[in-house]
């Protein structure tokens, strides 16, 4: 005998309500079966974050983190547009907007993916966060070992905050120490210099005689394989000078790594009072990775000759930043490896040293709204190029903005390409637009004593 249940409204029976509130109801409990509670921790820069009521939950195997706590934790403001049930975060030049229900989000009006849709679950927006926070320069990463969720707000980590991901047992964790000697070390890192991983001239320059340039791909993937690196590593340079790391950092990110610099360098980790140890040189070690760049960025990161003139016939979408210093840009000192002392025409003149705190060597970096105020035409909403002489100084300061949301560029050959463009023995073929945008222009006698 069957049995039939009706929906009673406005004292008459309505199959058709009846079965539309079964279906939601059903909807409703087998989507709450879906959500599992995640006993999972989270960290911002190795400080846990604390969620006061409500935990995150996993859906469809995601990880849903709370936006509010999280996002408050790294200082942006977090709020909610009750018309079209979206919530907000705004800061640090960030105008973010996320839907309830939407597999998409936007950042400043550009939008992007998610592949697990915003929900809300105990009064709190969850939201698979790792989609989030790396749209906005953030490093967010999976340690197993601890069941944590690691949030990294920064490419420039503090000692303790190294320190603390060692500690944390994160299997993924490459240490590599880059200068022309060490007298100390952070143990279990690999040690190498500039000259390793650099060469003159090769693939990446428009001559043969030009230093400090970028080695062929497939040497960087091998160099790289003997630390073990593989294209999900979270990579940690140090060094005893601040250039160095910098530009350690610049080249792994265009190899498509997660890149840190640890801020102070060896010199910041000894002052902590944290251990050192013996390190391995990365140049003997055996392989013990295949390491492929499988993220390649060379052309997003680096300009040669030709986009450095494409940049200055169109000065309304380009801004080229000179970090040289001063007597360099006015075409006193600082001559290329060609002889000569100047400038890029319409360059701004702004000193790398400007980034760092004064006092500490140039080993620690200024606060963000200081290098906001400091590097203003950097945020004007032009492309930025960045140079100096022979490109390590640039990526410091490419790094400082890199972390601020600049993707700007690095001429890597900087003033010595430029000069050998100049050089008439080069027969560069825009060796005249070069000397077009030339200022200050003098070849040095230190030059004609040489030669």
């Amino acid at each position: 005998m069957g049995c039939y249940i009706y929906y009673f409204e406005r004292g008459r029976y309505d199959m058709k309500k009846f079965i539309a509130a079964v279906l939601m109801a059903f909807v409703a409990v087998f989507s709450m079966a879906l959500v599992a509670f995640a006993d999972i921790s989270v960290s911002v820069d190795g400080e846990m974050v604390v969620f006061e009521d409500q935990q995150p939950i996993v859906v469809e195997g995601r990880t849903l983190l709370p936006l509010r706590g999280v996002a408050e934790k790294l200082g942006y403001e977090v709020g909610w547009d009750e018309a079209s049930q979206t919530a907000t975060v705004e800061g640090r030049g960030f105008d973010v907007h996320i839907p309830l229900g939407s597999y998409s989000f936007t950042v400043n009006g550009e939008e992007m993916a998610l592949d697990v849709p915003a929900t809300l679950y105990g009064g709190r927006t969850m939201l698979p966060i790792r989609a989030v926070l790396e749209a906005l320069g953030h490093y967010v990463r999976w340690n197993e070992s601890a069941q944590q969720v690691m949030v990294i707000s920064s490419m420039i980590i503090s000692a303790e905050h190294l320190k603390a991901l060692i500690d944390s047992g994160y299997d993924n964790l490459v240490i590599l120490g880059v200068a022309h000697e060490f007298n100390q070390t952070i143990a279990d890192s690999f040690i190498f210099t500039q000259a390793d991983y650099t060469m003159r001239g090769g693939p990446y320059s428009s001559g043969a005689d030009i230093p400090n340039m970028r080695r062929p791909l497939a040497e960087m993937e091998a160099l790289l394989s003997r630390a073990g690196i593989n294209a999900d590593s979270l990579v940690v340079a140090y060094t005893n000078t601040p250039n160095q790391g910098a530009r350690l950092v610049w080249e792994l990110t265009v190899l498509g790594l997660d890149a840190l610099s640890l801020d102070g360098g060896i010199v910041g980790w000894v002052e902590a009072g944290l251990p050192t140890g013996p390190a391995t040189n990365l140049v003997t070690a055996p392989p013990i990775s295949e390491f492929r760049a499988i993220n390649y960025r060379n052309d997003e990161m680096n300009v040669g000759i030709s986009g450095m003139l494409h940049a200055l016939q169109n000065p309304d979408e380009w801004v080229i930043l000179d970090v040289r210093a001063p007597g360099e840009y006015e075409g006193i000192t600082g001559a290329c490896d060609h002889g000569f002392v100047g400038r890029i025409a319409n360059s701004v003149n702004i000193e790398w040293t400007n980034a760092n705190v004064p006092g500490t060597g140039n080993r620690q970096v200024r606060p963000e709204a200081e290098i906001r105020e400091i590097f203003a035409p950097a945020f004007d909403g032009r492309n930025v190029i960045i140079y100096c002489r022979g490109g390590v100084r640039a990526t410091h300061t490419w790094m400082v903005l890199y972390n601020l949301g600049v993707d700007a560029y690095v001429f890597l050959g900087s003033w010595n390409e430029w000069g050998y463009a100049l050089d008439p023995e080069s027969n560069h073929p825009d060796a005249e637009l070069v000397l077009q945008f030339t200022e200050a222009l003098s070849r040095s006698d230190e030059f004609f004593r040489g030669h």
